[in-house]
């Protein structure tokens, strides 16, 4: 309950959400009742996306109210894929916080060209999740799509993000199959047709030794 409490008391903009939703995508009272809302979580799973997409201009923001947009295909597509799975529950987030741009495609390049401020817009919203839930380097980090797995490895050599912090392509790598390929991440949500499959598989993974 503290946790979550802590969680209320991040910056809205810093992209934190968790994986629950009532009965529509962009119902949040299922927030409000926190007695109700925190035995649903679970915080050894972070779920993590490229970007907070509504970048600086999406002027007021309600806390929790990232993955959980009223009019977002993506988002919807998220909850359905979640719901009912062993990842229902687990912390949401964004690598890069409030900047402003909608395309993760451009991020790479603006932080290799000096343009992106990493400390301001990635490791402080980093470090403040982590202090806020108790997090730690055995968390296991999952990127959500393949520009978000990179954009994590070239935070990683960058020294943004912790090298020993636990990721799920960093272990899971020779994993099994979905659609004759290995899985190496979830694909992105906002056209991932057969989320719920892949969920499944990354489910399926064999417990690390």
């Amino acid at each position: 309950m503290a946790e979550y409490e802590a969680s209320k008391a991040l910056d809205s903009r810093q992209g934190a959400s968790w994986a629950i939703w009532g009965a529509t995508t962009g119902d949040l009272s299922i927030f409000e009742d926190s007695a109700a809302a925190a035995p649903l979580l679970r915080k050894d799973v972070v779920l993590i996306g490229a970007n907070f997409g509504l970048g600086g201009d999406a002027g007021a923001f309600k806390p929790f109210q990232n993955f959980h947009a009223r009019t977002s295909g993506g988002d919807t597509k998220l909850r359905k894929a979640l719901t009912g799975t062993a990842l229902e529950g687990a912390f949401l987030t964004d690598l890069v916080k409030d900047y402003g741009t909608k395309y993760a495609d451009r991020l790479g390049a603006e932080i290799r060209a000096g343009a992106l401020d990493i400390e301001k817009h990635v490791v402080a919203g980093f470090r403040a999740e982590q202090e806020a839930l108790g997090l730690g380097p055995e968390t296991l980090y999952i990127p959500i799509g393949g520009r978000t797995r990179e954009l994590w490895d070239l935070l990683v050599d960058r020294g943004a993000i912790p090298a020993a912090q636990r990721v799920f392509h960093g272990e899971y790598g020779n994993g099994p199959l979905f659609r004759g390929r290995a899985v190496h991440n979830l694909t992105h949500y906002s056209a991932a047709v057969n989320m719920t499959q892949a969920v499944g598989a990354t489910l399926a993974q064999p417990s690390v030794k």
